[in-house]
């Protein structure tokens, strides 16, 4: 079962491919960049960096209809906020993470489709 896909995107474009290509373009060039400054809040304890990267992520997983990853992310801010657990936020991170190298896969296959 695919964990994104372009619905969304089709649906506020009125299926306008050039807009749908741009925005899955920059999805897959910035996630990375997301995901990393997640990776160094947390290795350095930056609880409220953290929060507010998860924060910035949650609107694009949304936006590529990742909904368990926007959950996870969602749980990640406020695991931040309320100052969890390291592990649990790394770990969080981790899944995040690895969905988002499956979506990368995913949006790139169906822009082939359209």
């Amino acid at each position: 079962m695919p964990i994104s896909s372009l619905k969304y995107l089709a649906k506020i474009s009125y299926n306008d491919v050039t807009f749908i290509t741009e925005t899955v373009d920059v999805f897959i060039e910035n996630t990375p960049k997301e995901i990393n400054k997640l990776h160094i809040a947390a290795n350095n304890q930056q609880l409220e960096e953290v929060s507010n990267a998860a924060h910035a992520l949650k609107s694009s997983l949304k936006v590529m209809d990742m909904q368990n990853a926007y959950q996870l992310c969602l749980i990640l801010e406020n695991e931040a906020k309320e100052g969890g657990s390291i592990n649990i936020i790394v770990e969080h991170i981790e899944l995040i993470e690895k969905e988002c190298k499956q979506a990368y896969k995913e949006l790139k296959a169906a822009l082939n489709t359209l």
